[in-house]
């Protein structure tokens, strides 16, 4: 088990980490306690609770309307920023998209999350962009992604590319724009990236 996976356990534990996962990998969407429930797989008893002290801590919002209780990620709280950030690189975008890839990382030399999600700035209409090197083809990424997708509830942009591929492209006006950015790494680190951009 990584590092990244041991310290989502130790922060955060099951039902908390997917309920936070869910509502802070969604800035600004809404949700009731049985799609809560629904999507993360958590019985709707054990989901209330967590609710009810996530509210007390002030990292999520509980509003009422009609006959409807609706909870979201409270982008006023005061660490907003940084459980945002936490969430990402633990329990949200990052176990989900690894756990996907897994039975690919033989073949895979470096992956990383990119864009606005890497810069923690998307929305709820934001995709998730995702860069992969190595022997690895589209179509088994698209196939691997897929389930991933659906837990994200939103579309994940792979962009494939051969170790060869990568080393001739690295000084290409895309690549120096995406990797002079904010990178979230899966697979691989800045070390893998100068390295195989020496190919």
């Amino acid at each position: 088990m990584g590092t990244v996976s041991v310290l989502s356990r130790t922060l955060f534990g099951r039902t908390r980490g997917a309920l936070l996962a869910v509502l802070y990998g969604h800035v600004g969407d809404s949700f009731h306690l049985r799609q809560l429930s629904r999507i993360t797989r958590i019985t709707l008893g054990a989901v209330q609770r967590e609710l009810r002290q996530l509210v007390d801590a002030g990292l999520v919002t509980r509003k009422t309307l009609g006959n409807h209780v609706f909870y979201s990620a409270n982008d006023r709280s005061p660490v907003f920023t940084e459980m945002k950030g936490l969430v990402t690189k633990t329990v949200g975008i990052h176990d989900v998209l690894l756990a996907a890839l897994n039975p690919l990382k033989e073949q895979i030399s470096l992956a990383f999350v990119y864009g606005s999600t890497a810069r923690l700035k998307e929305n709820a209409q934001s995709d998730d962009d995702l860069m992969i090197v190595g022997k690895v083809h589209f179509p088994d990424v698209i196939e691997h992604l897929a389930d991933a997708q659906k837990s994200l509830n939103r579309e994940i942009n792979p962009t494939v590319y051969s170790t060869r591929e990568f080393g001739k492209k690295f000084r290409g006006n895309f690549l120096k724009t995406v990797l002079s950015e904010n990178k979230l790494f899966l697979i691989g680190d800045e070390s893998v990236v100068r390295e195989l951009g020496q190919k």
